[in-house]
């Protein structure tokens, strides 16, 4: 400790000493020089110790310094050179810069510096091209990114986006180049957290769907995520996987998805959720027009033809003529008319449970009504009895009331001998002739109302049962088939129902109440009502019989519904739609290949009565045509109806009628239009059903025109033929005329209706 003190502060204190003797005596003695001597050579040599000492320190701590900043350069340059050139990362690479700079490695600092100014100008380059590509400019935009390239950063994704803006501008070959540069310099993002978004696109870009979609599937980051949905749902929509692509849709939360995403919804079929998403679509004030115009296809799509109507207004209303050029329609025939896969899909489980089907069944099987021969007979005997009397008038009134009455049960039993022998059409041009002589017969207005109906012209049925039933309110079939054509023209029917119930009621005669009452059930669509009478119904009558066996068929009581069924063809065993009711009975639950194989050889032994087809109500045509259809016996009927259009003498009118039919079904669409044109030229046959057929034939022809002239004429006859006003609201959207197809999208309204003929195509714009 003491020689401590002695080298480092006693020496300083010894300096002290020197200073404070050479003041207090300026001549120093002999003596005391030679300690002096002494002591300042060893200050010296304690000097150079020290300064050797300090040097050795010295040199030591710079080789330290040395030595870390060399370790924390070559750190610097490693992770320099692994580095990912991205913006987020440019102010961490600024700062490491700063570090080799500070720490006097200037060389490598400014080699870093270097490489940090042309990124960054590659940056700036890449981030002008993607906003001039937003901004819709791109030339401009492959400008940008052309520069990007060359700095060497960000080239493949440069290249990508050069592609597209190619692409946008037209220009294949530039296209071609760019996506092919792209691909040059996709090995070199393998490490890069976009590498797979990259492959994806470059692979969707040059039309290699399926291999896009592998590494969209496994993503290398969780960057693009909404992107890679989006596109991942276009190319499932391309290979028409749309529930895949409705599926990768739905993941993303961006309001821009809605439009899209309806449209996908409408190809399934979903078109309620379509519209769900078209209106959050319009509100967002994204693609408006074409929101409200994809509405209002839907809406066509869903039989709310007022929401159409509405919207198809408020679309022309705002957006002018252009909103008809955004979705182009093209009206086109149901593919089930001709296809035999799509008939056969639902004919064996609905054919019997459409309600034209099942009300056309009542009135096929209903009775019609014959004079009261009692009543005439009375007339006779009081006119007799008066004469004898002495009451002259009195007798002469009653007798002409007797010959009047006998004149027209006469004429009613002419019409309905026609009508028995399913001459429909005559048997209704005799009703309709006594009508003026007669107008406040109620039986001639029920049967001249019952014809109607089995011609389809289910207005003027309406009126007819109605005034029938208004005539005498016992006549309650009449009544009650007057419900049955309010409810197929779509029309209230409350008040008439109130009416009837309460008759019937109040009626404690009536024999069948519990049959009428049940009917009435039926016709307010209240099943389980009419079900619990079907079940105890006994009567052999073929009214009753069809009533019980589609009620079963609504219930799904197989077992009811084939025994009624059984029944009504032994009554009928010639009838061909008894048979054919049986035939679904029995058949329910065999395969569709069964029931077609059935049908033939039913077809083809049994000796069925033709006649129902050849003149007979529209249900009998309809129904038997379709079941031709789903068992490939068309062509067969086909033959048989040419072959009786030669033989036939008396009826020529019917068999033309169910020839045409059938040619429509067997796409002989130009012999179609040919016959129905005769009908209506030659024969006077202007009926809204024939009118409307003849539409068809038309339509399916190729000739557009003619179609629009018979449908107007068609809805004139019959203001509440839907199809009719249906296919015009169609042929008017592909002429472009929004205003007259709003108003029979209108007249329909939102009455869930459903065209077995008609549908409608988008039709594909030409680039």
């Amino acid at each position: 400790m003491a020689e401590n003190q002695e080298d480092i502060i006693i020496l300083e204190e010894g300096d002290e000493e020197i200073k404070q003797q050479n003041n207090d005596n300026d001549i120093p003695q002999s003596g005391d020089k030679k300690i002096k001597i002494l002591i300042v050579l060893l200050s010296i040599l304690l000097l150079i110790i020290v300064i050797i000492l300090i040097l050795v320190l010295t040199k030591k701590n710079k080789t330290n310094n040395s030595l870390n900043i060399t370790k924390l350069t070559q750190k610097i340059k490693k992770k320099e050179h692994s580095a990912d050139f991205s913006p987020l990362k440019l102010e961490n690479l600024i700062k490491k810069a700063n570090i080799l700079y500070n720490n006097g490695d200037k060389k490598d600092a400014l080699k870093l510096y270097k490489k940090i100014a042309s990124f960054n100008e590659s940056i700036s380059n890449y981030n002008i091209g993607v906003a001039k590509m937003k901004e819709k400019k791109y030339k401009i935009a492959i400008k940008y990114f052309k520069k990007a390239i060359k700095n060497g950063q960000n080239r493949c994704v440069s290249s990508i986006n050069s592609a597209v803006c190619a692409l946008k501008m037209g220009n294949k070959k530039l296209f071609k180049y760019y996506i092919s540069l792209a691909k040059i310099y996709l090995p070199y993002e393998t490490k890069h957290p976009l590498y797979s978004y990259y492959v994806s696109l470059i692979n969707y870009y040059q039309g290699y769907y399926f291999e896009s979609l592998i590494p969209m599937n496994h993503p290398s980051s969780k960057y693009y995520t909404n992107t890679q949905n989006y596109i991942s749902s276009k190319i499932n929509t391309f290979f028409r996987d749309d529930f895949s692509a409705i599926n990768f849709l739905e993941k993303n939360k961006n309001l821009g998805n809605n439009l899209t995403l309806g449209l996908l919804y409408a190809r399934v079929g979903e078109y309620s959720l379509a519209v769900k998403h078209f209106l959050m679509s319009y509100k967002a004030n994204n693609e408006p027009l074409k929101s409200k115009m994809a509405m209002v296809l839907s809406y066509i799509n869903m039989g709310l033809l007022g929401n159409a109507a509405v919207n198809l207004k408020e679309a022309f209303e705002s957006f002018g003529a252009k909103s008809m050029d955004i979705y182009p329609v093209s009206i086109k025939l149901q593919p089930s008319l001709y296809d035999i896969k799509l008939a056969q899909k639902d004919f064996k489980k609905n054919i019997f449970l459409k309600k034209g089907n099942e009300y056309g069944l009542l009135f096929y099987f209903a009775p019609y009504k014959v004079f009261n021969a009692n009543q005439t007979i009375d007339f006779i005997r009081k006119g007799s009895l008066n004469i004898s009397l002495g009451k002259i008038k009195s007798a002469l009134m009653l007798l002409s009331q007797s010959s009047a009455i006998s004149k027209i049960n006469k004429d009613i039993s002419l019409g309905i001998q026609k009508a028995l022998s399913f001459k429909v059409n005559e048997a209704n041009k005799i009703f309709n002739s006594l009508k003026g002589t007669y107008p406040n017969h109620s039986v001639l207005h029920y049967d001249l109302g019952l014809s109607f109906a089995q011609m389809g012209n289910y207005t003027l049925a309406y009126k007819n049962f109605v005034k029938s039933y208004h005539l005498n309110s016992k006549n309650y079939i009449a009544g009650i088939f007057a419900i049955i054509t309010k409810n197929l023209i779509h029309q209230d029917n409350q008040k008439l129902i109130e009416e009837l119930v309460g008759d019937l009621n109040a009626d404690n005669k009536v024999k069948n109440k519990k049959f009428l009452l049940a009917m009435v059930s039926f016709a307010k669509n209240n099943i389980i009502s009419a079900a619990s009478f079907a079940q105890s119904d006994n009567s052999k009558k073929p009214l009753n019989l069809i009533f019980d066996a589609l009620v079963a068929k609504n219930i799904n009581n197989n077992k009811l519904f084939l025994k009624k069924a059984e029944i009504l063809k032994t009554i009928l065993p010639k009838d061909m739609i008894a048979q054919t009711v049986f035939i679904n009975a029995k058949m329910h639950d065999k395969s569709m290949q069964e029931y077609a194989k059935t049908i033939q050889t039913n077809f083809l032994k049994n000796k069925v009565d033709f006649k129902s087809l050849f003149y007979g109500p529209i249900v009998a045509r309809d129904i038997y045509i379709e079941s031709l259809q789903i068992s490939g016996m068309m062509y067969y009927v086909r033959d048989i109806l040419e072959k009786q259009l030669q033989d036939e003498n008396s009826d020529v009118v019917g068999v033309m009628q169910a020839l045409a039919f059938v040619d429509i079904y067997t796409k002989n669409y130009e012999e179609a239009y040919a016959i129905y044109n005769e009908l209506i030229d030659n024969y006077k046959q202007k009926d809204t059903n024939t009118l409307f057929l003849a539409s068809v034939a038309s339509i399916a022809a190729g000739h557009d025109a003619n179609a629009i002239a018979l449908l107007e004429l068609s809805k004139l006859t019959d203001p509440n033929n839907f199809e009719s006003r249906f296919a015009l609201g169609l042929l008017y959207l592909e002429v472009k005329n929004p205003i007259a197809a709003q108003i029979q999208f209108d007249k329909i309204g939102n009455s869930n209706f459903k065209s077995k003929y008609f549908s409608f195509k988008i039709v594909k714009k030409v680039l």
